[in-house]
């Protein structure tokens, strides 16, 4: 731990595997492939530093809030693996379609865990014991207010 907090490597959230997996092989050997077309491979560390960039944006939005969350859970794999996505994408250069629902993607990833740093989304995991739980956000502010009694009956007397 640094700082106060643990320090987490990519596999934390998404393995190369899991994230091969979300989107099949065909298409990473397209945005991360090396070698000539009939012979392409996956370029691992491409992946990794991808994942990496991904891992950090997630985290960052949720440890505050949700510790035990930085291991993944279905819903975090799933924005890790959108936002490794467009950062691989970026790097081609061709502005396609496919590119366009990619940036969609990426877009309402980065806002799910906006919503999640808010409190306004929770995840469906058990707070760590001794952890502080995060507030319900429907219930983070409280207005308490009164009114005087009502005068008209008072005016209007003797009318």
């Amino acid at each position: 731990m640094r700082g106060g907090r643990a320090s987490f490597r990519a596999a934390d959230v998404l393995t190369v595997e899991e994230f091969v997996n979300v989107f099949g092989e065909e298409e990473m050997l397209q945005i991360a492939g090396i070698g000539s077309r009939d012979f392409r491979e996956l370029d691992r560390p491409k992946i990794e530093e991808a994942l990496a960039f991904a891992t950090a944006m997630v985290v960052g939005y949720v440890r505050d809030r949700w510790p035990a969350a930085v291991n993944g859970t279905p819903m975090l794999k799933g924005f890790a693996a959108d936002i490794a996505r467009w950062r691989l994408r970026g790097r081609g250069g061709q502005q396609t379609a496919m590119n366009e629902t990619v940036q969609k993607r990426y877009d309402e990833a980065i806002g799910r865990l906006k919503d999640i740093a808010h409190g306004k989304l929770t995840l469906d995991i058990e707070p760590e014991p001794g952890a502080p739980v995060p507030p319900d956000a429907a219930n983070e502010l409280r207005i308490i207010g009164t009114m005087p009694p009502p005068r008209a009956s008072s005016i209007l007397e003797g009318f």
